[in-house]
């Protein structure tokens, strides 16, 4: 079921898109990252995070902007302290590629609006870094592929009716999970982008929840 906006949130999100809109090629150097729960017993807990990571196009793509994913598991207190230290881990080598095959453009980076991730020093890192946080609209989950990543490895995950005794055991499964989505398949999600937006204005009742 789709979020029940309030006015404001539709005009945010129809000001982020008449700011990204006309700009296709813009989604090919972002960065996706999230944070999602996982529980033993059934969907919705144990954390992880999905990012997309864009490597050398000839190695996993014959399109420049493509590139492979990676999913991390997450553990212990999470505040701006352990999120740039992740960052710091997992992203850097990954925005130093896409500005290597971007050299005239700001690498993009898509995140929630979660406190940790919007605090003074997660801005300070961000600004040395150099990388363009995007001002992401808030219940806006219709807009993230990655959502649709998530929803493609919860339903794997728990296929069958599975449970799990064990976080070994469930970890063990989401990487096995994990495995069977494709490159491909996150490829299209993030070509899927530019119609999200357009379809926020035109279909969707003047910022209003897409059907994605």
């Amino acid at each position: 079921m789709a979020p029940k906006l309030t006015k404001a949130q539709k005009d945010a999100r129809l000001k982020f898109v008449s700011q990204r809109i006309t700009d296709n090629d813009f989604w090919s150097y972002v960065l996706f990252y999230d944070v999602r729960k996982i529980n033993l017993d059934g969907p919705d807990g144990f954390r992880y995070y999905w990012h997309d990571l864009r490597r050398d196009e000839q190695v996993f793509s014959k399109r420049a902007a493509h590139g492979n994913s990676e999913l991390v598991f997450v553990s212990g207190r999470q505040d701006s302290t352990a999120y740039i230290q992740r960052l710091s881990q997992h992203l850097i080598s990954n925005v130093e590629i896409l500005r290597e095959k971007y050299p005239e453009k700001p690498v993009g980076f898509q995140q929630d609006g979660c406190s940790y991730h919007t605090s003074r020093a997660t801005k300070a890192w961000f600004a040395d870094m150099e990388v363009d946080v995007m001002d992401w609209s808030s219940n806006s989950p219709d807009l993230n592929p990655i959502e649709n990543v998530w929803g493609k490895l919860v339903r794997h995950v728990y296929e069958g009716g599975r449970q799990f005794d064990s976080v070994n055991k469930l970890r063990t499964q989401i990487k096995l999970s994990w495995k069977e989505i494709t490159q491909d398949y996150v490829d299209q999600l993030i070509e899927s982008t530019p119609r999200r937006l357009v379809a926020v204005v035109v279909v969707a009742a003047r910022g209003g929840s897409v059907d994605y």
